[in-house]
């Protein structure tokens, strides 16, 4: 419902999503993917996996916002604006909830199974686990495009309510994924990441969050070089990412923000 967004899939498991135009997977990696305050970003290309923000985004639940960023508040990524998405909190997912289904063409089958509760009186916790599996798709000729896709992912997310003003969040999520390059074969994709943030509110016109995750991630994607010989890129990175803000109401009539990041890239 974004009108300045454009989405275009190019095949079983890749998307190319611009804000501003120029939407092609070269040039459209100027727009910052956040879940749940993680940036789905690697140093590898300077871009964006989107596949990984849309399967995270899936399961527990999600509102998903496009905002505009200045560069100086969210990073150099941020130019052409940033996709948010919140997954819900443990407190709106309780209780039992199971999904399954298939179909062709593209989605052969897909199952998610999630279960919220509590752990005392002021914690609730919400587990997750899903699947699915997408066929190969066909060219306009008829021929077989050699592009399926199936992923898993577990994940978890604790919140805690245990005074007024505060709240801790620790979540995690692990994943893998085999995918069929119609240029070079088979490659996957695996990682996980855990996620912890505290936030208190001062007063109605102040309020902090300090947050901390560390995100691991391994690639093997094969590919066809600038002589069109065929090579397997293999990646493995650790990111870890330390963020502190501090917002401040400066007037009733105009809001303001004082805040502070510390990311780091090793």
């Amino acid at each position: 419902m974004a009108d300045n967004l454009d989405v275009a899939q190019q095949n079983s498991h890749d998307w190319a999503i611009s804000a501003r135009g120029f939407n092609t997977t070269a040039l459209a990696n100027k727009l910052l993917v956040l879940v749940d305050g993680r940036t789905v970003y690697t140093p590898l290309f300077s871009g964006v996996f989107l596949e990984r923000a849309g399967l995270f985004a899936g399961g527990r639940g999600s509102n998903r916002s496009h905002q505009r960023a200045r560069r100086h508040a969210l990073g150099a990524n941020a130019v052409n604006g940033v996709i948010n998405i919140s997954s819900k909190s443990a407190k709106d997912t309780q209780g039992g909830y199971l999904e399954a289904g298939g179909g062709e063409p593209g989605l052969k089958s897909f199952a998610g199974v999630r279960y919220g509760g509590t752990l005392g009186t002021r914690y609730l916790f919400s587990s997750l686990r899903q699947y699915f599996d997408r066929g190969n798709e066909v060219y306009a000729n008829g021929n077989n495009a050699s592009d399926s896709w199936n992923m898993r992912q577990g994940g978890f997310r604790v919140d805690s309510y245990a005074s007024p003003g505060n709240v801790l969040t620790v979540q995690g999520d692990l994943y893998g994924s085999d995918v069929n390059v119609a240029a070079g074969g088979a490659g996957r994709t695996s990682g996980g990441n855990v996620l912890g943030r505290w936030s208190h509110v001062i007063s109605d016109d102040s309020n902090t969050s300090l947050q901390l995750y560390y995100d691991r991630t391994h690639l093997v994607d094969p590919i066809t070089n600038q002589f069109g010989a065929a090579e397997t890129l293999t990646d493995d990175r650790d990111t870890y990412d330390l963020d502190f803000q501090h917002h401040i109401r400066l007037k009733r009539a105009q809001p303001g923000c004082l805040g502070i990041g510390l990311p780091l890239h090793p």
